[in-house]
């Protein structure tokens, strides 16, 4: 017999990943696809930089006074990840010769 692939769709995030790849995560207390758990990595990582920034007074009160009101951690961390993204794309540019 062949092995047939069984996907599942994600409660967390709606989007579909194979059933072993799911994992049980004790913060969502569910079982989440790869992708909500490497998203979740990524935030912790996020917050433990702006934590130790913080901590060590390098985020200056200029940088705060320049976000719009409203402005909190998700943003900060939409922010970097966008930065990251921005960073691991690759530039083409056409060369003549």
């Amino acid at each position: 017999m062949e092995d047939k692939e069984i996907k599942v769709k994600c409660k967390r995030c709606g989007r579909q990943a194979k059933t072993e790849d799911f994992i049980l995560d004790p913060d969502f207390k569910m079982m989440v696809c790869p992708l909500c758990i490497k998203e979740k990595r990524m935030r912790e990582e996020v917050y433990s930089e702006l934590a130790k920034k913080r901590g060590k007074g390098g985020v200056e009160e200029e940088e705060l006074e320049k976000k719009p009101a409203g402005w909190d951690k998700e943003d900060e961390y939409l922010q970097r990840a966008y930065k990251r993204v921005i960073k691991d794309t690759v530039k083409v540019e056409k060369v003549d010769e």
